[in-house]
């Protein structure tokens, strides 16, 4: 809690009764759908400095989707949204990035890099970054917009690279005897369709985006981690995992910690002697910004990726075994 809130809250008590007191947050107000929560107070009661904890959870996304079973949230809108506020609040004087996913989508995990490396460059504060249970393929990639990466002693990581996978089931539909034909303006517009086998120069096209998307992988890295050389880091984007100790050998994150840990280097980096660690959490409503409308809107079937079948999707993920 800022010291103009705990301020607020003593006049609050203080003042007559029917009087009531209201003033915004940071600032300004926090968006709908979205809450400020201390998560460890500060040793003083006015401390007004925060260090952020934003936590980057599960498959990255930049589409919400839903069912009976399962749901995952905009990955992209939500922490677009969170660093709108934090980049509104001058009481937030660093970021810890709290990392738990195994990757996701290209896009989306590219688009988090550019909006942490967007909100560095207008606050010009500390980020760290702290790998949790699994921070693999596009958890790294994201990881990389931090000053700093830290790994627990139990994380795995690594995984850099691109996949694609392409499901033929054409050889079942014959069994069953379904024949699908499709009418195309040209030759590639199917490629990837789960209805016939992919041909030598579709693998070849298909390869050739996977290549592509592979090389800002490791310019991302390269990036990221100034004590790489560029050798360096494409020996380690062979698709391996890594503990953290082996991680740590290869200069792939500057330390083992653990997220408090992490928390305290954050608030030294920043010049503090004391702050309250907060975050922001979903209350009701739906972040708004111009990343939460993907899943709303259908998207037009005219380009090549709308056109493959649902299962070719390029990605940097890395699944348990």
């Amino acid at each position: 809690m800022s010291v103009r809130v705990r301020l607020l809250a003593l006049l609050a008590l203080l003042a007559p009764s029917g009087c009531i007191i209201y003033a915004p947050v940071g600032g300004g107000p926090i968006p709908t759908g979205l809450v400020e929560v201390v998560v460890r107070d500060a040793d003083s009661f006015w401390t007004g400095e925060k260090v952020l904890m934003l936590s980057i959870e599960g498959e990255l996304t930049d589409a919400s989707e839903s069912s009976l079973l399962s749901s995952t949230r905009n990955s992209v809108a939500d922490l677009v949204t969170e660093l709108e506020i934090a980049a509104s609040d001058p009481d937030v004087r660093a970021v810890v990035l709290r990392i738990d996913s195994p990757g996701g989508g290209v896009t989306a995990a590219d688009l988090m890099h550019r909006a942490l490396m967007r909100f560095k460059a207008r606050r010009g504060i500390p980020v760290l970054a702290c790998m949790m249970d699994t921070a693999a393929s596009g958890g790294v990639y994201v990881a990389m917009a931090a000053d700093s990466v830290y790994a627990l002693p139990t994380t795995v990581t690594g995984s850099i690279g691109v996949i694609t996978q392409i499901t033929d089931a054409h050889g079942l539909m014959e069994m069953l005897g379904v024949r699908s034909e499709a009418v195309k303006s040209g030759e590639y517009k199917d490629m990837g369709s789960p209805y016939r086998a992919l041909t030598e120069s579709e693998r070849a096209v298909f390869q050739d985006l996977v290549d592509s998307y592979f090389e800002r992988f490791v310019a991302v890295v390269d990036q990221g981690r100034p004590g790489l050389d560029v050798a360096a880091v494409r020996k380690l984007a062979d698709g391996r995992v890594l503990t953290a100790q082996k991680a740590l050998e290869a200069g792939l994150v500057d330390g083992i910690a653990y997220l408090d840990e992490v928390l305290d280097m954050a608030m030294q980096e920043a010049g503090l002697d004391d702050a309250e660690v907060i975050t922001y959490r979903v209350g009701t409503g739906t972040p708004r910004n111009v990343y939460a409308t993907s899943a709303e809107v259908p998207a037009p079937s005219f380009g090549l990726l709308s056109a493959l079948s649902p299962s070719v999707r390029f990605r940097y993920e890395w699944s348990r075994p």
